[in-house]
């Protein structure tokens, strides 16, 4: 679980590090493009967040469910 919330963490900091540098980019195609990964970027670590509220088995099976 701890392992989780770590790369929540790092992945959040991820998503900060992405829009920082979104907002300055001067080609407005390219920060659009920077500003929809960092918000994957943060919905990715509040998934990683919900997750980590879960017991062990249960994670795995919402990843198994989740794959395409």
């Amino acid at each position: 679980m701890d392992n989780l919330l770590t790369d929540a963490g790092l992945i959040h900091e991820q998503a900060e590090r992405m829009h920082v540098l979104a907002l300055r980019e001067s080609d407005k195609r390219k920060q659009r493009v920077m500003f929809a990964v960092a918000e994957h970027y943060y919905l990715l670590h509040d998934r990683l967040q919900e997750l980590e509220q879960f017991e062990p088995a249960q994670n795995v099976a919402i990843f198994a469910l989740a794959k395409p």
